[in-house]
């Protein structure tokens, strides 16, 4: 079981390296400025619909197998630790929400001429905050190797 949560992890941080990264160079207003309204609106869009869907899939899947982890574990010490990580999970997912909302609002000012780059800002600043709490796994990781769970590569 743990080699699930090992290969949801990776699925996870391989889309969060390889695909979701490079978008979010348009969470900064001055990069945002750059896109024509157009290709901006087309961003907005597709960041929202296919990037943070996707992101919020692949938390999903990391959820679910550590939910499942922790209906098997005996250990209470590593119960605990995995129980963490769920809610690691639960405050990313809602955070990932909230990006998805300032977007959305951004979607709608573009589409009423409104020249306002408060939305793309506060999404800017959510993806900051949900790469540090992302960061937080490594801590979980490293407890559940000292229980004799390897840690990922």
């Amino acid at each position: 079981m743990w080699s699930r949560v090992i290969e949801a992890f990776l699925k996870w941080k391989s889309f969060e390296t390889a695909e979701l990264g490079p978008q979010t160079a348009y969470l900064s207003p001055s990069e945002a400025q750059k896109l024509s309204v157009k290709d901006f609106e087309v961003w907005c869009e597709d960041f929202r619909n296919r990037f943070l869907a996707e992101r919020i899939h692949r938390c999903d899947e990391l959820l679910l197998t550590l939910e499942d982890l922790k209906g098997a574990i005996k250990q209470e010490n590593v119960a605990v630790i995995v129980d963490g990580m769920i809610r690691l999970c639960v405050e990313v997912k809602r955070m990932i929400g909230e990006e998805i909302d300032a977007v959305s609002d951004r979607l709608m000012e573009v589409r009423d001429h409104a020249e306002s780059l408060d939305p793309i800002r506060k999404a800017g600043e959510i993806e900051e905050e949900i790469r540090k709490l992302m960061a937080n796994f490594k801590t979980g990781f490293e407890h559940m190797e000292e229980y004799g769970f390897p840690p990922p590569e």
